[in-house]
């Protein structure tokens, strides 16, 4: 908590910051301002500070007033920001560099959400050092980011693309055989279910005997448990897992035996692509791993699975959203489906 009076005698108190040096930094700039403005010197001007200085003094801020995923993203994403972008003189940030790196990420498969990502947290970061005095000004204030409506549209793989990429997948984990991972995207494009939803999945939450899959609450988007059921193949590879696990823990890790986590996932599945010759990005849509979950609903549809059943298989609270968003149909399986219909008599 700080204590000051401004330059018209008005008693101000409030909390500046989390931390007490952050804080006694914000409140000596206030007093500076004040005695300045009081004196008609103007006001005075902040001493160069690199991009990287202000990002290590803002994160350690950050991680005392957000959870640590929060802070560990901020983090990752300030050190992942092009040379370009690391000015010596942070009040000297170009606008049209930060638009040129959200151009560059786009093209190279990102979505305008993802790209945006980047110019949130470091207009974050220099707002922030505006309140601490370590800047005059954030030159990124009026910075106008990407559109949404534009971001990029997923698109569904193809039965030939499935087997590659578990082929792709198989191939992988007879190079590294301590931790197969070809169960995982084999579950992801069998039963739809969300990236998330599959990284949370224990062995206590598996029956292989009935094959089923009990998502709990907890761990899916909507808050409502569901069971997927499975079969086949999957269920023979799960057999294997068990076996390596002793029926305890996480189903689904990594190599390493830890966690699933979202950004290493996403790195894996672009070396599988590439390694099974599909292209990530192409005037259809784009590939990600949830473009698997939207490769579920469409075979589901093309095998004629009625739209209610695909909706409980997904977790969808409206069909709607199944069958506009999850279902991609092209002119053959229209044809198909009319051909199934009987002709009329001539």
């Amino acid at each position: 908590m700080a204590d000051w009076r401004d330059g018209h005698g008005r008693r101000h108190r409030k909390a500046l910051a989390a931390d007490r040096r952050v804080a006694e930094r914000i409140l000596a700039s206030l007093i500076r301002e004040r005695d300045l403005a009081a004196a008609g010197l103007g006001a005075e001007e902040a001493p160069p500070c690199s991009v990287p200085a202000l990002a290590a003094e803002y994160l350690q801020d950050l991680r005392m007033r957000v959870v640590p995923a929060h802070a560990a993203e901020a983090a990752r994403i300030l050190r992942s920001l092009p040379r370009a972008l690391q000015a010596p003189d942070a009040a000297q940030l170009a606008p049209a560099a930060v638009l040129a790196h959200l151009r560059a990420r786009v093209a190279a498969g990102a979505s305008n959400r993802t790209a945006n990502r980047d110019a949130i947290t470091l207009r974050a970061c220099l707002a922030w050092a505006v309140r601490t005095g370590l800047l005059r000004t954030n030159p990124l204030a009026a910075l106008r980011l990407l559109p949404a409506v534009s971001r990029r549209c997923r698109r569904p793989l193809t039965e030939l693309e499935c087997r590659a990429l578990l082929q792709a997948a198989e191939g992988e984990d007879r190079a590294n055989p301590s931790r197969p991972q070809a169960p995982f995207w084999r579950a992801m494009l069998e039963t739809g279910a969300r990236r998330g939803e599959l990284a949370a999945l224990r062995w206590a939450d598996v029956d292989l005997e009935l094959g089923v899959l009990h998502l709990p609450a907890w761990a899916t988007k909507g808050r409502l448990a569901r069971d997927l059921p499975i079969q086949g193949e999957l269920v023979l590879r799960l057999r294997v897992l068990r076996a390596l696990d002793g029926g305890a823990g996480l189903v689904f890790r990594s190599p390493r035996g830890r966690a699933l986590d979202q950004r290493n996932t996403n790195r894996r599945l672009r070396r599988l692509l590439k390694r099974a010759g599909i292209a990530q990005v192409t005037p259809a849509g784009s590939v990600d791993v949830h473009a698997l979950r939207h490769t579920c609903a469409t075979r589901l549809a093309r095998a004629g699975v009625d739209l209610e059943c695909t909706r409980r298989i997904l977790g969808h609270a409206d069909p709607r959203i199944t069958a506009a968003v999850y279902t991609h149909l092209h002119t053959a399986d229209l044809a198909a489906a009319l051909q199934r219909v009987p002709a009329l008599p001539t």
